[in-house]
C-alpha cells in the first residue's frame, strides 16, 4: 500500500522530470543529427554509430561534446562541425551556402 509519509522524502522539486533531464544543447544537436541524416535515434544505437561507449554519451548529455568528440561525431553522421558545435550554419556537411550556386568557382 502507498503511504504518503514513507514516500515524502521523493516527492519534492529536486526529483521532477525538469530538474533531473536537462541535456546539453551540442547532443541535443547530435541527436537531431543522427535522426535525420543516420536515422538512427535510440542512444545505444548512436552511441555503436559513433564508435563510442554509453557513458561516454551519457556524458556529453550533461557537459557537451569534446573538441575531438566534435570532429569524431560531425565525420560519423556527415554533418558540421560548426553546427554540432554551435548551431550555425547548416546541418549537412556538403551543404553549401545559398549564393554559392551563382559562383563561377563552384
Amino acid at each position: 500500500m502507498f503511504k504518503q509519509e514513507a514516500n515524502s522524502l521523493c516527492n519534492n522539486t529536486l526529483f521532477k522530470s525538469g530538474t533531473i533531464t536537462r541535456m546539453h544543447e551540442q547532443t541535443k544537436r547530435l541527436y537531431e543529427a543522427a535522426k535525420a541524416l543516420r536515422a538512427t535515434q535510440e542512444p545505444s544505437a548512436v552511441a555503436r554509430l559513433l564508435g563510442i561507449s554509453p557513458q561516454t554519451l551519457k556524458n556529453w548529455e550533461s557537459r557537451g561534446i569534446s573538441n575531438s568528440g566534435i570532429l569524431d561525431t560531425a565525420g560519423a553522421l556527415g554533418c558540421s562541425a560548426l553546427w554540432l558545435r554551435s548551431g550555425e550554419g547548416e546541418m549537412a556537411a556538403d551543404s553549401q551556402p545559398a549564393d554559392a550556386s551563382n559562383d563561377p568557382k563552384h
